[in-house]
Order: structure tokens, then C-alpha cells, then sequence
């Protein structure tokens, strides 16, 4: 017997039906016919087992024919399956939502065991591409963690002190030497990712810090004045690296750093004497850096246009070149 879906049977509307297979009353709308407008007898549990029946009288070797028939057909149609089922899941998205929620729902204890066996089966596999997927999608995964973090850090925090606090003396003692020992097969890398992460988070609050080492600097006037003054006297060669370096930025011109290598190198190639007066180096005589053209001039702050001269020559050189007036 067949009806239309939409129009009522003698009269009333039907909202249930009698399966002629199992003789159990189940809702009409799980008989089939949504698209064709008609319902069939049997309930779609009565109509599966039928059809497992049906193939396991036909045998497996019925049933591989029948699955490497539809693996070819899958692949001939590839595209237009995949076009069908993109247009199908934009129809009936909410639908769609609504029965995978009530499935899950009513086979929860079915689906979480079959995810378990799958995740033993398959765990080396599984590993596999989660880490391939990490290394593939490395910042944008970055990206979202420190946007989570930034959206949730006191809860976090809150979370990870309540957890570390529930923990038993055993399970702590067991933490931190997990932990010390990761740290010492991993030092390096976690020494780098520290520098890298220091250096982004220093670029992107540098106001922050600033206003912070002011405060600092107000709040501690004395004690900073007299650090840095013990400093300079112990690190004068520091202290005029800087200063060569502050001056070559204030006249914007190239800046190279100067490794001790140069300097030991330059000391041997001038013989320990002064390039202006040829006197050698000693005690009385003081060993400075010149620029063979002056900063004030363009000369650039690199080993190529530096020379040692004593602290008399180079203060009366100035800025001028030699050679010229």
C-alpha cells in the first residue's frame, strides 16, 4: 500500500506505522519516500537485514566483485560525487547537524568504544600525521594557542595551580623529574625557543618596557647610578665599543660589529705601534680606535675603516682625513 506522506490517512493524521517485517510501531518518517512521497512496509532496520542477508548468501567472493566495482566507479566519478555531496551538506546543513547531535547522543557509549579500538590499532599512523600536520601548520597552530591564551590566561593559570595542587606528593616528585630531565635532553632548543620568544615579545611591548625600566630607574635613582659607574670602570672597553657604536647611529651611517679576533688580528699586523707616530703601545701610551675617515664624514663603523692609534693622535686627528688638510 502506498500514500502520500502529506495527505491523512481516513481522515487523521498519521504519525506512526507498523513495520510488516518486526510488527513494531516506529515513526512514519523512518520508512523512506521524504523525496519520492510514499512509504514502504518494513522499518529501515527490518530492510538492512534483508539486504545483509541477501549478500551473505551470495557469498564473499560476490561481496569483494561488488566493492572493487564500487571502488572503480568512485574513482571514474570522483568529482561529481564530491559536488553532490558539497550541494547535499549546504541544503540541509541544519538537518544534517540536528541528527548527527541525536546520534551521538543516543550511541555515545558505541562510538567512544569504536574510537578507542581505532585509536590502538592505528596509533604509530595516528602519530604520524598529527606530527607531519604540526610541522605543515606550525604557525598558524601558534597563532590560535597564543590567541586562546591571551582570551583565557587567568583561568588557565587558576586551572594549572588547582591541578598542580591536587596532585599527590608522588605524582610531583615524578613531574619534576620528567621535567629536569627533559630539560637537559632538550637544553639548546629550549634555550633558542626562549630567545626567540623573548625577542618577540620584547618587539611587540617595547613601550611596556620602557615605561617599566623608568619606573625602575626613578624608584631605584641611587643604587642604578652607582652600579653603572662600578661598571664602566670595570668594562672601558665595553664602555667605548658602545660609544663608537651610539655615534656611528647618531650619524646614520653603516654600523659592523667588531669581533676580538680583529682587534688581535689588527695588533699584530701594525706591529704594536700607533699608524700616526709609530710609537709602540705600552702602559704610557694609550691604545684607542680611530676611523681612517671620520664618522662625521660618512666613514662607516666597520673593521674595513678603523685603524689603532694612541689617545694623543687620535685626539688630534679629529675629524679630518689624513693626507688632507
Amino acid at each position: 500500500m502506498t500514500f502520500d506522506r502529506e495527505q491523512p490517512l481516513n481522515g487523521a493524521d498519521v504519525q506512526t506505522k507498523v513495520c510488516s517485517g518486526c510488527g513494531e510501531s516506529k515513526p512514519l518518517t523512518g520508512f523512506g519516500g521524504e523525496k519520492r512521497k510514499w512509504y514502504g512496509h518494513r522499518c529501515p532496520d527490518c530492510v538492512s537485514a534483508a539486504r545483509r542477508k541477501r549478500e551473505a548468501a551470495k557469498g564473499p567472493e560476490w561481496r569483494e566483485k561488488q566493492r572493487e566495482y564500487n571502488r572503480q566507479y568512485y574513482r571514474k566519478n570522483r568529482e561529481r560525487f564530491a559536488d553532490y555531496n558539497r550541494r547535499y551538506r549546504e541544503e540541509n546543513r541544519e538537518r544534517l547537524i540536528a541528527y548527527d547531535r541525536r546520534r551521538y547522543r543516543d550511541n555515545f557509549e558505541q562510538i567512544a568504544a569504536r574510537k578507542r579500538a581505532y585509536a590502538q590499532r592505528n596509533a604509530e599512523a595516528i602519530a604520524a600525521y598529527q606530527r607531519q600536520y604540526r610541522l605543515d601548520n606550525k604557525e598558524r597552530l601558534n597563532a590560535g594557542s597564543r590567541r586562546y591564551y591571551s582570551a583565557n590566561r587567568p583561568w588557565l593559570r587558576e586551572y594549572a595551580r588547582r591541578r598542580y595542587e591536587s596532585m599527590s606528593a608522588e605524582d610531583k616528585e615524578a613531574r619534576q623529574a620528567y621535567m629536569k630531565n627533559y630539560y637537559a635532553a632538550n637544553r639548546e632548543r629550549i634555550r633558542e625557543i626562549s630567545r626567540l620568544n623573548g625577542l618577540r615579545w620584547r618587539s611587540r611591548n617595547r613601550e611596556k618596557i620602557r615605561a617599566r625600566q623608568r619606573a625602575n630607574r626613578c624608584k631605584n635613582r641611587i643604587e642604578k647610578l652607582q652600579y653603572e659607574r662600578q661598571w664602566r670602570r670595570r668594562n672601558p672597553d665595553k664602555v667605548k665599543a658602545t660609544n663608537h657604536r651610539r655615534r656611528a647611529h647618531l650619524a646614520g651611517v653603516p654600523v659592523e660589529p667588531f669581533p676580538r679576533e680583529w682587534l688581535m688580528e689588527q695588533f699584530r699586523r701594525q706591529e704594536g705601534r700607533c699608524y700616526l707616530c709609530l710609537r709602540r703601545f705600552g702602559s704610557k701610551l694609550r691604545l684607542t680606535l680611530d676611523h681612517v675617515i671620520p664618522l662625521s664624514k660618512g666613514g662607516p663603523h666597520s673593521p674595513a675603516n678603523a685603524m689603532l692609534a694612541c689617545g694623543s693622535c687620535n685626539s688630534r686627528k679629529g675629524n679630518k682625513v689624513v693626507g688632507q688638510d
